[in-house]
This record gives C-alpha cells, structure tokens and sequence, in this order.
C-alpha cells in the first residue's frame, strides 16, 4: 500500500495527497477478511501535522506507523504516515 503517501509540504500538499489516495481507494482497493472481499465506499482522512492540525486526529503512537488497522472508539482506520505526523483513514462503510 505504497500509496499511502501523504506530502506534507503544505496544507494544499496534503489535500492534493487526500485526493489521490482516495481516487485509488474508491476504484482499486479490495480488502479481505476471511475470504470475503469488500470494496471501501465511505472513508475519511485524519491527519494532524504541522500544516495540517485536525483536532478530530487521535494522536495515538500506531497512526505513526504506516500501513496498519487502528482500532478506537470511532472504528477502525488504515494509517499513514512519514514517521513524524499522525494520519489514518477512516472506514466509514464498505460493500462486498
């Protein structure tokens, strides 16, 4: 999942990376589970970094792992990273 890369440079870097990565998400992502594939159709972008502080982010020390489940108290998302800024995606819905 390579393309999770996120450019931080500035504000209009990181939403210009939001774009890309959701256009991938929404025409060439499947995930199994068990052998059951499901399409993502609703996620949300979280990312706290110096250009980019949303308060909704979690801070929590797995969204600097990039690549990863993160299961909390809103549901689960697949982080991102560059190993100094927070961010995950989060599944809101999928469809099988």
């Amino acid at each position: 999942m390579n393309f999770l890369n996120v450019n931080y440079e500035s504000h209009d870097s990181i939403l210009s990376s939001y774009d890309q990565i959701a256009e991938k998400f929404a025409k060439d992502v499947i995930i199994e589970i068990n052998e059951a594939r499901y399409r993502l159709i609703d996620f949300e972008f979280y990312s706290y970094a110096e250009n980019f502080e949303d308060p909704h982010t979690y801070k929590n020390p797995l969204q600097l792992i990039p690549y990863k489940f993160y299961l909390h108290g809103s549901g689960i998302d697949i982080t991102f990273d560059d190993g100094k800024n927070h961010g995950g995606i989060l599944l809101r819905s999928t469809c099988i």
